[in-house]
């Protein structure tokens, strides 16, 4: 009874998985004729053979970039017990192609986190540059006033920034890593800024300093991030290329074992 439920529920999650990837068209960029070749694969795809490809391509995602040969790297994997009534090279078509698709969707989601760290950076120059405008207003103040005027007292600590400041600007938060390919990334934390309105002179430059720390850990962070994204395109241009040319030397009907 348990294995029979358990049949009923691989068969379920297979077809949700087929489903979704006949939804989609492929790669993006991809010819039509990879993207026919794909919807044949789908249609020809029996629940098992589904299991195996999408068992296969967790494995393939995790192995060491290919470099320009994806479509050897496949080899080990399918040497045995391969994908049965599926011929090799369409077996590895297959591999590559939800290959490609789930590193679009991890590209997706760097991007999106790219994204909201570079409105953070913009966020934290902004309050940056009040600070540092704030501080030359006050330097102005001090050499007009008269003799005995100190400084301004200190605020309370742990203010929060009046609205319009770049209360939800911070530093990279703890890593986080795509679904598939596990590249890493990171998403600003939010920061509460104090509201330097009401803070004296040696604590604006204290703030700022902070504030230009906190900048620097995010740039560093923004960098780390585009350097992953350029290595994910050039591995999804070598997977690309690699459909391509399979899809010119395979027959153009599938031929069962």
């Amino acid at each position: 009874m348990k294995k029979a439920f358990l049949l009923i529920l691989l068969a379920v999650m297979t077809a949700q998985g087929s489903l979704a990837w006949c939804q989609t068209t492929g790669m993006e960029g991809s010819s039509p004729a990879v993207q026919d070749r794909e919807r044949q694969l789908l249609q020809a795809l029996t629940p098992e053979q589904m299991q195996l490809i999408s068992q296969n391509t967790a494995l393939f995602e995790q192995m060491p970039d290919p470099g320009t040969d994806p479509q050897g790297a496949l080899q080990g994997l399918l040497s045995a017990p391969g994908i049965k009534g599926l011929r090799r090279d369409e077996a590895a078509f297959a591999i590559l192609a939800m290959a490609g698709r789930h590193l679009d969707e991890d590209l997706r989601e760097v991007t999106g986190a790219i994204n909201a760290m570079s409105d953070a950076r913009r966020l934290l120059l902004e309050a940056i540059g009040r600070l540092e405008a704030s501080i030359a207003a006050a330097g102005a103040d001090r050499q007009g006033a008269p003799a005995g005027t100190g400084e301004r007292a200190p605020a309370t600590a742990g203010a929060i920034a009046a609205p319009g400041t770049a209360a939800k600007a911070g530093t990279a938060s703890p890593s986080a890593r795509t679904t598939f390919y596990k590249i890493e990334y990171c998403r600003p934390a939010p920061l509460l800024l104090k509201d330097f309105r009401g803070l004296s002179r040696t604590e604006k430059f204290t703030e700022a300093t902070l504030l230009k720390t906190r900048l620097g850990e995010l740039d560093s962070a923004l960098a780390a991030m585009a350097e992953r994204v350029e290595r994910a395109k050039l591995r999804r241009l070598q997977l690309l290329q690699s459909l391509e040319g399979m899809t010119q030397r395979m027959p153009r009907k599938l031929e069962r074992e």
